[in-house]
């Protein structure tokens, strides 16, 4: 079993749903931030190799294709720090 991507983006959003719902006390909430900030960043850079890659090798997945997929695992958008993207929908 492997921990992946999308595992990450869920543990990130089970933070933030953890988080307003007051789950964690007060001298807590730094180091859950920390871990929250650190998780955000790292999923960050891995869509930016990955949007690099993907225009080197001309790559079969689009990142609105990842989003959909983050989306349909969780039930929620992966929070990336920046706008939810917008869906298209296709005629």
């Amino acid at each position: 079993m492997s921990l992946t991507i999308q595992d990450l983006n869920l543990v990130v959003q089970i933070i933030d749903i953890a988080t307003q719902r007051g789950a964690f006390r007060a001298p807590e909430l730094k180091m859950v931030g920390e871990l929250y900030d650190k998780t955000q960043e790292f999923l960050k850079e891995v869509a930016e190799q990955q949007q690099t890659q993907q225009g080197e090798d001309g790559g079969t997945e689009s990142a609105d294709e990842a989003t959909a997929a983050a989306t349909a695992l969780t039930g929620e958008p992966p929070l990336t720090g920046g706008d939810a993207p917008t869906k298209s929908k296709a005629n």
